[in-house]
C-alpha cells in the first residue's frame, strides 16, 4: 500500500496481516493428532494382553453380524453369538423335555409300583434318554411286547415327542443269557428285532412323523455292567434317545 510523506513523495508501508491462523498450521495440527493416535494404537498393540484384544476384537465382530464361537470373556461385555443361542435354545429345550419325562415317569410308578425299578431318566451330553428294562418290555427271549405294560412304558416318550420336535432313536441292547434260538439265531437279530418292534409301536401310536424316528439293535456291545456283576441285570435294556435334529447320534 503506498502513502505520501510530508515531502508529497510516495512511501510503501507493509499492508496489515489478516485476521485467523495461517493454513499451514491447521494442516500440521492434523498431521500431529494423527501421529499421535498412530502411536497411541502402536503402544496398545505391543501390549501383551492378547486375551482382553482377542475378547474385544470377538465384541467387534457380533456387533457386524460376524457369527464366531469364542470362549469365555471375563473384561469385555457383548451378546451371545448364533451358536451360542442356539445351544442355550437347545440346552432349556432338553431341561423341559427332562422334566416332562421325569413327571410321566412319576406319574407311571404312582400307578403302577411295580415298574419302579424299569424306568430311568437321564440327561447326557446328546440328549435326553429314557431307559426300559427289557424284561419288563418283551416276552422272555422273543420281540413280542408285554401287552400290558406296553403302555404305560412307552407313554413317557409319546407325550414327551408330542411336546417337541426332537428326534428319537431306540436303542437294545440284549444279553447271551436270554437268548432262545427258536426264535433268534444270535443275539444281534434279537435286538435288532426289539428296537424295531419298540419303534413300530411308537409308529403305531402315531403323533409325529416317521422321518422323526430310527432304531439300532447293539446286540451285547454295550453293557453297562460286568456280566458276573450283581446288577448285570440292567444291561439288558431299551434306550428311547431324544436328541435335536442336526445331531448325529448311535
Amino acid at each position: 500500500m503506498a502513502d505520501e510523506d510530508d515531502d508529497g513523495e510516495s512511501v510503501e508501508t507493509e499492508a496489515p496481516a489478516p485476521m485467523g491462523v495461517a493454513g499451514w498450521v491447521v494442516t500440521y495440527g492434523d498431521m500431529m493428532s494423527l501421529l499421535l493416535c498412530f502411536f497411541i494404537l502402536l503402544f496398545i498393540f505391543a501390549k501383551d494382553e492378547e486375551n482382553k484384544y482377542m475378547d474385544a476384537l470377538a465384541s467387534i465382530k457380533d456387533a457386524f453380524g460376524v457369527q464366531t464361537k469364542r470362549p469365555q470373556d471375563r473384561f469385555v461385555a457383548y451378546s451371545p453369538s448364533k451358536e451360542q443361542k442356539t445351544e442355550d435354545v437347545i440346552k432349556e429345550a432338553e431341561t423341559d423335555l427332562f422334566s416332562t419325562m421325569q413327571q410321566v415317569v412319576s406319574d407311571v410308578v404312582r400307578t403302577d409300583p411295580d415298574l419302579r425299578q424299569s424306568l430311568r431318566v437321564e440327561m447326557e451330553e446328546t440328549g435326553v434318554k429314557l431307559t426300559v428294562l427289557n424284561d419288563k418290555l418283551f416276552y422272555p427271549g422273543t420281540a413280542y411286547l408285554h401287552p400290558r405294560n406296553r403302555q404305560q412304558l412307552l407313554r413317557p416318550v409319546l407325550e414327551a415327542s408330542h411336546r417337541n420336535n426332537f428326534n428319537i432313536i431306540v436303542r437294545n441292547n440284549s444279553t447271551q443269557n436270554e437268548l432262545d434260538t427258536r426264535y433268534f439265531p444270535s443275539v444281534w437279530e434279537m435286538s435288532g428285532a426289539r428296537a424295531g418292534a419298540a419303534l413300530y409301536a411308537l409308529l403305531q401310536a402315531g403323533g409325529f412323523s416317521p422321518s422323526r424316528v430310527r432304531s439300532v439293535g447293539l446286540g451285547d456291545s454295550a453293557p453297562l455292567f460286568p456280566e458276573n456283576a450283581p446288577n448285570a441285570s440292567a444291561n439288558n435294556r431299551t434306550e428311547f434317545v431324544f436328541y435335536f435334529p442336526g445331531k448325529e447320534i448311535w
